[in-house]
């Protein structure tokens, strides 16, 4: 939906290698970062 947020990061000087691991599907586990509330 128009507003809706898809992404959060910060943005560092120096940015830390990342790893992804591409995955079929997810545990049920609550998955609320930080500062989300599952709200709109």
């Amino acid at each position: 939906e128009k507003g809706d947020r898809i992404c959060q990061f910060r943005i560092f000087e120096v940015q830390p290698a990342i790893e992804f691991e591409e995955c079929d599907t997810l545990s049920d586990t609550d998955r609320g970062g930080f500062g989300s509330t599952g709200r709109k």
